[in-house]
């Protein structure tokens, strides 16, 4: 949509921007390449679709109060095999957003392990608050 298009245009030549609310895994694989930036954004918005699922996608993923770490694993592999450079974009973990009932401290919890497990992954990791870099690994 249009609010993105000013960052669209701040992506190199080559980047890829595509809207994949439940198969991550499948999308990272069949766009990686060598010569292409896939960008990932939001990676936490891809975790809520998992937690909270909207009705239509029940029949995908059932809200039973379990969740499934196969999506997750999935991305993780998914991320180990790919061929090309990675951006990947998610938020901080450390305050539930929406209130600190169970289900936002599981998701709190759930989105800073799964950001430990991609930061473990990546050559470079840089938190950015406020819009001042910070490298947190990987300098320069």
């Amino acid at each position: 949509d249009a609010r993105w298009s000013d960052l669209e245009h701040a992506w190199p030549d080559g980047a890829r921007r595509l809207h994949e609310p439940l198969n991550l895994a499948y999308t990272v694989q069949c766009h990686s390449r060598s010569n292409r930036l896939v960008v990932i954004d939001s990676v936490d918005g891809w975790l809520s679709n998992w937690l909270h699922p909207a009705p239509g996608d029940w029949a995908i993923n059932k809200p039973t109060g379990l969740v499934s770490w196969a999506p997750v694993a999935s991305f993780l592999i998914a991320l180990q095999e790919a061929t090309g450079p990675l951006l990947l974009i998610t938020s901080e973990a450390a305050v539930p957003v929406g209130g600190t009932d169970g289900a936002n401290r599981r998701a709190a919890r759930m989105q800073g392990w799964l950001n430990q497990a991609l930061a473990r992954r990546c050559q470079r990791v840089t938190q950015v608050t406020a819009g001042l870099p910070r490298v947190l690994k990987g300098g320069r």
